[in-house]
């Protein structure tokens, strides 16, 4: 029997795929004996808990799990992974200390490599916030190929030009189609948002939006940015995903539906 101060949703189902009965003192418990049965679980945590996965999952450690589960399977040296995730050394070893302590990770001859890919994503949903910014609503008389064709010779995610790229339903149209969302979505910088809006001929629209647009505060968001088509740009599967998983309803079935297509892992 494991005792501990607290056990993650991870370390009480590694548990049970050991048969090891278990108790924490936030009063999460499974005991299995004689006669007895007792499985509980609560969703209380430590401060100290919630303070150490807001502190992985935020916009700089971010984008160094995106880079990890972009490719689950491969194996990463602390620096070629501070250089893909644009990251320093200093945080990059920050971040697979707290993963490490998690058992997210593993450590081999050849470098750190995910070991529970679907228990990091899954936790990371459940905190996830969309990305802080300025979103604005629009309006666009574009449709069908005309639009696609704007849009392939606009998007862009590189630094030296303006930077625009496809997000939620739009993005995940070109990965995992499901049921076509009435609005286009993207996130861009400043001068992106001008550029769509020259290119898109958009308008301003209080009521009958069909065009939002969100300039993050976290432009890490354009460095891992997919190109599904030739000329179309979208935010990374893991950033539609879970944009798309703390939305409502259909959202939510859109995000489960591309997890199916992308994340075999999951």
């Amino acid at each position: 029997m494991l005792v501990s101060p607290y056990l993650s949703p991870e370390s009480r189902s590694i548990c049970l795929d050991h048969d090891i009965a278990y108790l924490d003192l936030v009063g999460n418990a499974h005991l299995a004996f004689d006669h007895v049965y007792i499985d509980r679980a609560v969703a209380d945590r430590p401060k100290s808990e919630t303070r150490a996965l807001r502190s992985i999952f935020a916009p700089k450690a971010a984008a160094i799990l995106r880079v990890l589960l972009r490719d689950p399977a491969r194996a990463w040296r602390v620096a070629d992974l501070a250089e893909a995730a644009n990251a320093s050394l200093g945080h990059v070893s920050n971040v697979r200390k707290a993963l490490l302590a998690r058992e997210w990770i593993e450590e081999r001859k050849d470098g750190i490599v995910l070991a529970q890919p679907g228990a990091l994503l899954r936790t990371w949903r459940e905190e996830y916030r969309k990305p802080a910014g300025r979103r604005s609503s629009r309006y666009t008389l574009l449709h069908g190929e005309e639009l696609s064709g704007r849009l392939s010779r606009t998007l862009n995610a590189e630094s030296d030009r303006p930077r625009a790229i496809m997000s939620s339903h739009s993005a995940a149209q070109w990965f995992a189609p499901f049921v076509r969302s009435g609005t286009h979505s993207f996130y861009a910088d400043e001068p992106g948002a001008r550029m769509l809006m020259e290119a898109l001929k958009l308008t301003r629209a209080e009521k009958g939006a069909n065009v939002s647009v969100t300039i993050p505060r976290d432009e890490s968001l354009f460095d891992d940015a997919t190109e599904p088509a030739p000329g179309i740009l979208c935010a990374s599967p893991i950033v539609t995903y879970l944009d798309l998983w703390v939305g409502d309803d259909r959202d939510r079935e859109a995000a489960e539906h591309l997890a199916s297509k992308c994340f075999p892992w999951l």
